[in-house]
Protein backbone atom coordinates (compact mmCIF):
# COMPACT_ATOMS: atom_id res chain seq x y z
CA UNK A 1 0.00 0.00 0.00
CA UNK A 2 1.33 3.12 -0.85
CA UNK A 3 0.68 4.80 2.26
CA UNK A 4 4.16 6.45 2.78
CA UNK A 5 3.52 9.16 0.52
CA UNK A 6 0.96 10.23 1.69
CA UNK A 7 2.73 10.41 5.22
CA UNK A 8 4.91 12.72 3.77
CA UNK A 9 2.37 15.27 3.08
CA UNK A 10 0.59 14.72 5.83
CA UNK A 11 3.18 15.59 9.02
CA UNK A 12 3.87 12.07 9.90
CA UNK A 13 7.68 11.67 10.91
CA UNK A 14 10.00 11.53 8.00
CA UNK A 15 10.97 7.82 7.29
CA UNK A 16 12.59 6.62 4.30
CA UNK A 17 12.53 3.47 3.04
CA UNK A 18 11.75 -0.08 4.15
CA UNK A 19 11.66 1.90 7.78
CA UNK A 20 8.44 3.78 6.41
CA UNK A 21 6.91 -0.07 5.39
CA UNK A 22 7.68 -1.58 8.78
CA UNK A 23 5.84 1.60 10.60
CA UNK A 24 2.80 1.12 8.68
CA UNK A 25 3.14 -2.67 9.05
CA UNK A 26 3.18 -2.19 12.63
CA UNK A 27 0.80 0.27 12.60
CA UNK A 28 -2.21 -1.86 11.48
CA UNK A 29 -0.72 -5.20 12.81
CA UNK A 30 -1.50 -3.72 16.05
CA UNK A 31 -4.59 -2.32 15.48
CA UNK A 32 -5.65 -6.22 13.66
CA UNK A 33 -4.12 -7.85 16.97
CA UNK A 34 -6.48 -5.31 19.18
CA UNK A 35 -9.75 -5.90 16.80
CA UNK A 36 -8.38 -10.35 17.22
CA UNK A 37 -8.36 -10.11 20.99
CA UNK A 38 -11.67 -7.96 20.90
CA UNK A 39 -13.40 -10.74 18.34
CA UNK A 40 -11.98 -13.53 20.71
CA UNK A 41 -13.62 -12.56 23.47
CA UNK A 42 -17.04 -11.68 21.95
CA UNK A 43 -17.34 -14.93 20.29
CA UNK A 44 -17.05 -16.41 23.55
CA UNK A 45 -19.13 -14.45 25.63
CA UNK A 46 -21.93 -15.70 22.98
CA UNK A 47 -20.85 -19.25 23.37
CA UNK A 48 -19.65 -19.10 19.57
CA UNK A 49 -16.05 -21.42 20.32
CA UNK A 50 -13.41 -20.34 18.08
CA UNK A 51 -9.48 -20.76 19.02
CA UNK A 52 -7.68 -17.98 19.56
CA UNK A 53 -5.40 -17.92 16.01
CA UNK A 54 -8.92 -17.57 14.14
CA UNK A 55 -9.74 -14.69 15.89
CA UNK A 56 -6.23 -13.28 15.55
CA UNK A 57 -6.44 -14.08 12.26
CA UNK A 58 -9.67 -12.83 11.04
CA UNK A 59 -8.62 -9.43 13.00
CA UNK A 60 -5.38 -8.71 11.14
CA UNK A 61 -7.74 -9.13 8.30
CA UNK A 62 -9.82 -6.45 8.62
CA UNK A 63 -7.28 -4.05 9.61
CA UNK A 64 -4.29 -5.24 6.81
CA UNK A 65 -7.53 -4.54 4.37
CA UNK A 66 -7.95 -0.85 6.01
CA UNK A 67 -4.18 -0.85 5.43
CA UNK A 68 -4.79 -1.03 1.95
CA UNK A 69 -7.36 1.25 0.88
CA UNK A 70 -6.46 4.09 3.41
CA UNK A 71 -4.32 5.15 0.42
CA UNK A 72 -7.26 5.74 -1.55
CA UNK A 73 -9.03 7.66 1.61
CA UNK A 74 -5.86 9.98 1.73
CA UNK A 75 -6.31 10.77 -1.75
CA UNK A 76 -9.81 11.99 -1.44
CA UNK A 77 -9.21 14.03 1.51
CA UNK A 78 -6.33 15.70 -0.07
CA UNK A 79 -8.94 16.85 -3.23
CA UNK A 80 -11.99 17.78 -0.78
CA UNK A 81 -11.53 20.92 1.29
CA UNK A 82 -13.94 22.05 3.83
CA UNK A 83 -13.50 25.65 2.61
CA UNK A 84 -15.72 28.67 2.28
CA UNK A 85 -18.96 27.08 0.33
CA UNK A 86 -17.58 23.90 -0.64
CA UNK A 87 -17.90 21.97 2.68
CA UNK A 88 -21.72 21.04 2.12
CA UNK A 89 -20.44 19.16 -1.12
CA UNK A 90 -17.28 17.71 0.38
CA UNK A 91 -19.24 16.13 3.19
CA UNK A 92 -21.82 14.32 1.17
CA UNK A 93 -18.77 13.05 -1.43
CA UNK A 94 -17.10 11.64 2.07
CA UNK A 95 -20.96 9.63 2.49
CA UNK A 96 -20.80 8.32 -0.82
CA UNK A 97 -17.05 7.41 -0.63
CA UNK A 98 -17.54 5.62 3.07
CA UNK A 99 -20.22 3.56 1.92
CA UNK A 100 -18.39 2.65 -1.52
CA UNK A 101 -14.80 1.72 0.10
CA UNK A 102 -16.60 0.40 3.06
CA UNK A 103 -18.65 -2.06 0.65
CA UNK A 104 -15.25 -2.84 -1.35
CA UNK A 105 -13.32 -3.35 2.07
CA UNK A 106 -16.01 -5.80 3.31
CA UNK A 107 -16.37 -7.92 -0.25
CA UNK A 108 -12.60 -8.23 0.00
CA UNK A 109 -13.26 -9.54 4.19
CA UNK A 110 -15.57 -11.72 2.69
CA UNK A 111 -13.84 -13.39 -0.15
CA UNK A 112 -10.36 -14.13 1.95
CA UNK A 113 -12.71 -15.02 4.86
CA UNK A 114 -14.54 -17.82 2.97
CA UNK A 115 -10.78 -18.94 1.55
CA UNK A 116 -9.85 -18.83 4.93
CA UNK A 117 -12.63 -20.92 5.93
CA UNK A 118 -12.96 -23.67 3.26
CA UNK A 119 -9.09 -24.28 3.18
CA UNK A 120 -7.70 -23.44 6.83
CA UNK A 121 -10.03 -22.77 9.45
CA UNK A 122 -13.37 -25.03 10.02
CA UNK A 123 -15.81 -22.34 11.67
CA UNK A 124 -19.14 -23.30 13.24
CA UNK A 125 -22.08 -23.42 11.32
CA UNK A 126 -23.56 -20.31 10.70
CA UNK A 127 -26.45 -21.65 8.42
CA UNK A 128 -25.40 -18.93 5.29
CA UNK A 129 -24.80 -21.02 2.73
CA UNK A 130 -23.89 -18.78 -0.40
CA UNK A 131 -21.26 -16.34 -0.89
CA UNK A 132 -23.38 -13.53 -1.44
CA UNK A 133 -25.59 -14.65 1.52
CA UNK A 134 -22.31 -14.14 3.63
CA UNK A 135 -21.38 -11.01 2.16
CA UNK A 136 -24.76 -9.41 3.17
CA UNK A 137 -24.18 -10.63 6.36
CA UNK A 138 -21.28 -8.59 6.89
CA UNK A 139 -22.64 -6.13 5.80
CA UNK A 140 -25.53 -5.72 7.55
CA UNK A 141 -23.33 -6.35 11.07
CA UNK A 142 -20.09 -4.45 10.05
CA UNK A 143 -21.16 -1.52 7.88
CA UNK A 144 -21.20 0.66 10.85
CA UNK A 145 -17.79 -0.09 12.19
CA UNK A 146 -16.68 0.37 8.08
CA UNK A 147 -18.48 3.58 7.64
CA UNK A 148 -16.74 4.98 11.34
CA UNK A 149 -13.24 3.24 10.64
CA UNK A 150 -13.30 5.34 7.02
CA UNK A 151 -14.55 8.94 8.95
CA UNK A 152 -11.68 8.02 11.52
CA UNK A 153 -9.41 7.58 8.56
CA UNK A 154 -10.06 10.83 6.96
CA UNK A 155 -10.20 12.77 10.14
CA UNK A 156 -6.96 11.87 11.30
CA UNK A 157 -5.87 12.31 7.54
CA UNK A 158 -7.21 16.59 7.62
CA UNK A 159 -5.93 16.73 11.14
CA UNK A 160 -2.26 16.32 9.81
CA UNK A 161 -2.38 17.91 6.62
CA UNK A 162 -3.52 21.02 8.84
CA UNK A 163 -0.63 20.65 11.05
CA UNK A 164 1.79 19.93 8.38
CA UNK A 165 0.57 23.33 6.42
CA UNK A 166 0.69 24.57 9.94
CA UNK A 167 4.40 23.61 9.93
CA UNK A 168 5.41 24.56 6.67
CA UNK A 169 4.09 28.12 7.10
CA UNK A 170 5.63 28.61 10.72
CA UNK A 171 8.94 27.72 8.73
CA UNK A 172 8.22 29.71 5.82
CA UNK A 173 7.18 32.88 8.25
CA UNK A 174 10.64 32.09 9.94
CA UNK A 175 12.51 32.04 7.00
CA UNK A 176 10.70 35.47 5.96
CA UNK A 177 11.51 36.64 9.33
CA UNK A 178 15.47 35.75 9.16
CA UNK A 179 15.41 37.53 5.58
CA UNK A 180 14.48 40.32 7.21
CA UNK A 181 16.59 40.24 9.95
CA UNK A 182 19.79 40.07 7.76
CA UNK A 183 18.82 42.70 5.00
CA UNK A 184 18.42 45.03 8.70
CA UNK A 185 21.64 44.30 9.77
CA UNK A 186 23.25 44.87 6.10
CA UNK A 187 21.31 48.27 5.96
CA UNK A 188 22.60 49.59 9.32
CA UNK A 189 26.22 47.90 8.57
CA UNK A 190 26.53 50.09 5.18
CA UNK A 191 25.15 52.90 6.81
CA UNK A 192 28.11 53.03 8.92
CA UNK A 193 30.86 52.70 5.87
CA UNK A 194 29.78 56.04 4.47
CA UNK A 195 30.37 57.76 7.57
CA UNK A 196 33.72 55.74 8.20
CA UNK A 197 35.15 56.58 4.69
CA UNK A 198 33.88 60.27 4.79
CA UNK A 199 35.83 60.73 8.13
CA UNK A 200 38.98 59.15 6.87
CA UNK A 201 38.89 60.86 3.43
CA UNK A 202 38.44 64.13 5.54
CA UNK A 203 41.74 63.33 7.21
CA UNK A 204 43.57 62.49 4.36
CA UNK A 205 42.76 66.15 2.22
CA UNK A 206 43.77 67.77 5.50
CA UNK A 207 47.26 66.33 5.28
CA UNK A 208 47.08 66.71 1.45
CA UNK A 209 49.15 69.72 1.57
CA UNK A 210 51.22 70.09 5.00
CA UNK A 211 52.31 66.47 5.17
CA UNK A 212 51.71 64.13 1.30
CA UNK A 213 54.30 61.73 2.69
CA UNK A 214 51.98 61.06 5.19
CA UNK A 215 49.12 61.33 2.90
CA UNK A 216 50.32 58.49 0.98
CA UNK A 217 50.89 56.45 3.78
CA UNK A 218 46.38 57.11 4.59
CA UNK A 219 45.80 56.01 1.85
CA UNK A 220 47.74 52.71 1.43
CA UNK A 221 45.93 51.72 4.80
CA UNK A 222 42.36 53.30 3.34
CA UNK A 223 43.02 50.95 0.65
CA UNK A 224 44.25 47.76 3.58
CA UNK A 225 40.82 48.79 4.81
CA UNK A 226 38.55 48.75 2.16
CA UNK A 227 40.15 45.03 1.13
CA UNK A 228 39.26 43.70 4.72
CA UNK A 229 35.81 45.62 4.68
CA UNK A 230 35.52 43.47 1.00
CA UNK A 231 36.80 40.23 2.38
CA UNK A 232 34.12 40.59 5.51
CA UNK A 233 31.09 41.54 3.34
CA UNK A 234 28.18 39.50 3.47
CA UNK A 235 29.70 37.99 7.07
CA UNK A 236 27.58 40.03 10.02
CA UNK A 237 30.17 37.83 12.82
CA UNK A 238 33.79 37.80 12.27
CA UNK A 239 36.11 36.92 15.21
CA UNK A 240 38.00 39.22 17.81
CA UNK A 241 41.44 38.77 15.75
CA UNK A 242 39.65 40.03 12.07
CA UNK A 243 38.25 42.98 13.73
CA UNK A 244 41.52 44.17 15.52
CA UNK A 245 43.56 43.78 12.60
CA UNK A 246 41.19 46.34 10.67
CA UNK A 247 40.85 48.13 14.02
CA UNK A 248 45.00 48.56 14.19
CA UNK A 249 45.35 49.86 10.43
CA UNK A 250 42.30 52.47 11.00
CA UNK A 251 44.25 53.27 14.10
CA UNK A 252 47.67 53.75 11.99
CA UNK A 253 45.39 56.50 9.91
CA UNK A 254 44.40 58.46 12.92
CA UNK A 255 47.88 58.14 14.64
CA UNK A 256 49.37 60.08 11.39
CA UNK A 257 46.64 62.26 11.77
CA UNK A 258 46.96 63.02 15.54
CA UNK A 259 50.87 62.15 15.54
CA UNK A 260 51.90 61.94 19.32
CA UNK A 261 48.45 63.32 20.61
CA UNK A 262 47.28 60.10 20.29
CA UNK A 263 48.13 56.89 22.28
CA UNK A 264 46.26 53.85 21.90
CA UNK A 265 46.51 50.68 24.65
CA UNK A 266 45.44 47.19 23.78
CA UNK A 267 44.04 44.48 26.52
CA UNK A 268 42.86 41.48 24.95
CA UNK A 269 43.23 38.21 25.87
CA UNK A 270 44.61 35.85 23.49
CA UNK A 271 42.46 33.49 24.25
CA UNK A 272 39.60 35.65 23.21
CA UNK A 273 40.93 36.10 19.50
CA UNK A 274 38.47 33.44 17.76
CA UNK A 275 35.93 34.97 20.02
CA UNK A 276 33.01 36.05 17.55
CA UNK A 277 31.22 39.54 17.48
CA UNK A 278 29.58 41.60 15.13
CA UNK A 279 31.49 42.84 12.33
CA UNK A 280 32.58 46.36 11.72
CA UNK A 281 31.59 47.18 15.43
CA UNK A 282 34.34 48.31 17.33
CA UNK A 283 35.73 50.84 13.85
CA UNK A 284 32.70 53.59 15.40
CA UNK A 285 33.19 53.00 18.85
CA UNK A 286 36.66 54.40 18.17
CA UNK A 287 36.00 57.15 15.66
CA UNK A 288 33.59 58.71 18.39
CA UNK A 289 36.09 58.39 20.81
CA UNK A 290 38.06 59.86 18.66
CA UNK A 291 35.52 63.14 17.86
CA UNK A 292 34.66 63.45 21.01
CA UNK A 293 37.09 62.99 23.02
CA UNK A 294 40.65 63.03 21.62
CA UNK A 295 40.34 65.53 19.34
CA UNK A 296 38.30 67.97 22.27
CA UNK A 297 42.04 67.28 24.41
CA UNK A 298 44.34 69.96 24.73
CA UNK A 299 46.90 67.03 26.28
CA UNK A 300 48.04 63.96 25.25
CA UNK A 301 44.80 61.54 24.03
CA UNK A 302 44.70 58.29 25.12
CA UNK A 303 42.61 55.15 24.24
CA UNK A 304 41.87 52.01 25.85
CA UNK A 305 40.60 49.23 24.22
CA UNK A 306 40.11 45.81 25.97
CA UNK A 307 38.59 42.56 25.52
CA UNK A 308 38.03 40.40 28.23
CA UNK A 309 35.48 37.00 29.10
CA UNK A 310 33.20 37.21 32.24
CA UNK A 311 31.47 33.48 32.26
CA UNK A 312 29.60 33.20 29.09
CA UNK A 313 29.67 36.76 28.13
CA UNK A 314 32.10 38.62 25.72
CA UNK A 315 32.99 42.48 27.35
CA UNK A 316 34.48 44.79 24.86
CA UNK A 317 35.14 48.27 26.16
CA UNK A 318 36.72 51.01 24.25
CA UNK A 319 37.97 54.51 27.08
CA UNK A 320 39.42 57.56 26.63
CA UNK A 321 40.20 60.38 28.53
CA UNK A 322 38.27 63.39 26.74
CA UNK A 323 36.55 65.63 28.53
CA UNK A 324 33.50 63.58 28.68
CA UNK A 325 30.09 63.92 27.48
CA UNK A 326 26.89 65.13 29.72
CA UNK A 327 23.93 62.69 29.50
CA UNK A 328 22.23 64.77 26.86
CA UNK A 329 25.26 65.08 24.89
CA UNK A 330 25.61 61.21 24.93
CA UNK A 331 21.81 60.62 23.36
CA UNK A 332 22.99 63.70 20.84
CA UNK A 333 25.76 61.56 19.69
CA UNK A 334 24.61 58.25 20.13
CA UNK A 335 21.89 59.64 17.51
CA UNK A 336 23.94 61.72 15.10
CA UNK A 337 27.16 59.41 15.36
CA UNK A 338 26.18 55.98 14.49
CA UNK A 339 25.90 54.63 18.08
CA UNK A 340 22.46 54.35 17.77
CA UNK A 341 23.28 51.64 14.46
CA UNK A 342 25.55 49.74 16.85
CA UNK A 343 22.71 49.69 19.47
CA UNK A 344 20.50 48.49 16.74
CA UNK A 345 22.32 46.03 15.24
CA UNK A 346 23.17 44.43 18.56
CA UNK A 347 19.20 43.91 19.04
CA UNK A 348 19.09 42.70 16.19
CA UNK A 349 21.62 40.12 16.20
CA UNK A 350 21.46 39.10 20.01
CA UNK A 351 17.64 40.00 21.35
CA UNK A 352 17.87 40.82 24.99
CA UNK A 353 21.34 39.15 25.63
CA UNK A 354 23.61 42.41 24.95
CA UNK A 355 24.14 45.27 26.07
CA UNK A 356 25.57 49.02 25.01
CA UNK A 357 26.37 50.58 28.14
CA UNK A 358 28.03 54.76 28.44
CA UNK A 359 29.99 55.60 31.39
CA UNK A 360 31.76 58.64 31.99
CA UNK A 361 33.72 58.70 35.49
CA UNK A 362 33.64 62.43 37.48
CA UNK A 363 37.00 63.05 35.91
CA UNK A 364 37.38 62.98 32.12
CA UNK A 365 36.51 60.62 30.35
CA UNK A 366 34.25 58.61 28.60
CA UNK A 367 33.67 54.64 28.45
CA UNK A 368 31.40 52.42 26.25
CA UNK A 369 31.25 49.08 27.05
CA UNK A 370 29.66 46.49 24.52
CA UNK A 371 28.38 43.17 26.35
CA UNK A 372 27.16 39.99 23.73
CA UNK A 373 27.16 36.37 24.28
CA UNK A 374 30.52 34.64 24.23
CA UNK A 375 30.87 32.00 21.67
CA UNK A 376 34.12 30.79 19.58
CA UNK A 377 34.66 30.48 15.77
CA UNK A 378 34.39 27.18 14.04
CA UNK A 379 36.56 26.78 10.74
CA UNK A 380 36.42 24.35 8.29
CA UNK A 381 39.31 21.53 8.50
CA UNK A 382 40.22 22.40 5.11
CA UNK A 383 42.33 25.91 4.51
CA UNK A 384 41.08 26.78 7.96
CA UNK A 385 38.63 29.32 6.82
CA UNK A 386 35.52 30.30 8.67
CA UNK A 387 32.14 28.68 8.46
Amino acid sequence: MDVPNSAKSSGIPSLVGWRKWLFWFAFWTLLGLTEGIRLYVRYNVTKILIPWPQAICFGLLDFYLWGILSPLIIWSVRRLRFDSGRWLPSIATHVVLSIFIGMIQLLLYTIIYSAMDAYIFQMPPSGIESFWGLYIFFVRSMINTALMIYFIIAFVSYAMIHYQRYRDEELRLAELEGQLVRAQLESLKSQIHPHFLFNTLNSISALVRSDPEAADKMIARLGELLRIMLDSEGNQEVPLRREVDFLNRYLDIQKMRFRDRLEVTLDIDMELLDAMMPNFILQPVVENAIQHGISRCTDKGVISISAKRENETLCLTVTDNGPGMERQEITKSNNKHGLSNIAARLERMYGKNQQLLFATDPNPGMQVCIEIPFHLAEYKNNGGNLI
